[in-house]
């Protein structure tokens, strides 16, 4: 009979499988549900969003490149948003994400120093 393994590697092999239950005791799943838009269009100033139901008035989305909008307008599935940075930056398609904070100086600290 051949031999499969050489005990070295036999060896090494049960040192990998008990890390790796080691590592696997120690695993915790994180769920993060996020609500993501798009853009639908953007003008000097502001944005339209798309697919954000639920978002209040006021409150920060967050668009890429780390601009910022706050919410102007909900009307059902269509969202008004004043732009908080360089709207050159932002174009139809782009997603936007829900940060469930409201436009106030502490969001304003937080979100835009």
């Amino acid at each position: 009979m051949t031999k499969w393994f050489e005990p070295s590697m036999l060896k090494a092999f049960e040192q990998v499988y008990s890390q790796m239950q080691d590592d696997r005791k120690n695993l915790k799943a994180i769920l993060t549900l996020e609500q993501i838009g798009t853009v639908q269009s953007v003008t000097s100033d502001m944005a339209i969003v798309i697919g954000l139901s639920g978002v209040n008035n006021k409150e920060l989305l967050q668009f890429p490149q780390g601009i910022y909008g706050s919410v102007l307008n909900c009307d059902n599935d269509k969202v008004l948003v004043m732009l908080l940075g360089d709207h050159s930056q932002i174009e139809a398609g782009d997603e936007v994400r829900r940060t469930k904070n409201i436009f106030n100086r502490t969001a304003i600290d937080h979100y835009l120093s």
